[in-house]
């Protein structure tokens, strides 16, 4: 069961070019940058989108904290790819938040598929998805379900299959726009926060009213 986006928050909003940094396409991943991210994918496909697909019209953003800045900024820049992958750090403003996501062409998740994974939720997901964002991310069980055919899956933990899916994406802007708005309709249509709240109020009774009865079924009887 995941928890789905704040309506308050996550709203659309007009774009903001100048977060492009003066380039026609902007790739965008959210999230904290730690281990257990696999940005080391993102990175591999930004490297594949540059220096194998040759596409100097794309700027990447990771808009995220988290204690792997440093590790990932080397990685940034060992790889040639300062000035198209930019790690602005904490973004406590949620209009720039948001303003993030509209600007963006494409948003990216790197999750990979594990027992956790697939049984997770990624609410960065279900936030593109609300702002209606075309989005590729690897397939997860729980995340398919959730998205189905709203938005592309490359190939698990293949940066190569995530570059090519994303510049798919990049030339055609009409079915970035019929995802996105698919996108949008299906996240709206039950799953954002206030949605939730009714099945969340549901299981936390179910789960109170099954450890009720088997506490009383555990106690013992009492001898008259």
């Amino acid at each position: 069961m995941g928890v789905g986006p704040d309506p308050r928050r996550i709203f659309p909003v007009e774009p903001r070019p100048q977060l492009r940094r003066g380039r026609e396409h902007l790739v965008l991943w959210i999230g904290a940058m730690s281990k257990q991210e696999s940005l080391g994918h993102l990175i591999e496909a930004a490297d594949r989108l540059v220096h194998r697909h040759g596409r100097d019209d794309v700027a990447i953003s990771i808009v995220a904290p988290g204690d792997e800045r440093e590790a990932i900024q080397a990685e940034v820049r060992r790889r040639g790819l300062d000035g198209v992958v930019e790690l602005p750090g904490v973004v406590t403003d949620d209009d720039l938040l948001r303003a993030y996501m509209a600007s963006a062409d494409v948003c990216l998740s790197v999750d990979e598929r594990n027992n956790m994974n697939d049984k997770s939720t990624m609410m960065k997901v279900l936030e593109y998805m609300a702002m209606g964002r075309p989005v590729v991310q690897f397939p997860l069980l729980e995340m398919e379900r959730v998205c189905n055919d709203t938005t592309v899956y490359a190939r698990n933990a293949d940066p190569s299959d995530l570059a090519e899916k994303v510049v798919e994406f990049l030339d055609d802007p009409d079915r970035r726009r019929r995802l996105g708005e698919s996108a949008s309709k299906r996240v709206l249509a039950g799953q954002m926060w206030p949605d939730q709240i009714p099945v969340l109020v549901a299981a936390v009774t179910a789960a109170g009213e099954r450890a009720q009865v088997a506490s009383r079924a555990g106690r013992p009887k009492r001898r008259r």
